[in-house]
């Protein structure tokens, strides 16, 4: 997909736009609060590997990143040169700002659902290991030999 070429979704009034951009050509947020360490960085990075790079990287007008930090990272991590974008350009500086926040925070008050997850892994076996890491989930998918 070239830089001109989108996948078009009405949202509301705006249009979201699925882009390929030069991964080089995406700046980071001075403003970036999240932090990801090198652990995490690489669990994207297999994740990427596993299922593709499918979320994309949400950046402004300029090119900067408003959302997607940690993927940015990963993908450099894999030496991957284009990846997807969608490209916000019916969002002030303030709102970008509050999105960054906001695409952050909400998912930290999510929980999981103990039996539907044991379930889901359990149905997963053995590529558990290609799945997200879920703490002590995670561990009984190892003993129960799925990953």
């Amino acid at each position: 997909m070239s830089d001109n070429a989108a996948v078009g979704q009405k949202n509301g009034s705006q249009s979201i736009q699925w882009r390929e951009r030069e991964l080089k050509d995406l700046r980071p947020s001075d403003r970036n609060a999240r932090t990801h360490s090198q652990r995490q960085i690489r669990q994207i990075a297999d994740s990427i590997s596993a299922f593709g790079n499918i979320n994309p990287i949400i950046i402004d007008a300029e090119g900067r990143i408003v959302a997607g930090h940690g993927r940015a990272a990963a993908c450099k991590l894999l030496k991957l040169t284009r990846v997807p974008v969608i490209e916000v350009s019916h969002l002030n500086e303030t709102q970008l700002r509050a999105y960054a926040l906001a695409d952050n925070r909400i998912a930290e008050g999510a929980g999981w659902d103990s039996e539907l997850l044991a379930i889901e892994l359990k149905a997963l076996q053995p590529p558990c290991r290609h799945g997200p890491p879920f703490g002590r989930h995670r561990l009984q998918c190892r003993r129960r030999g799925f990953a």
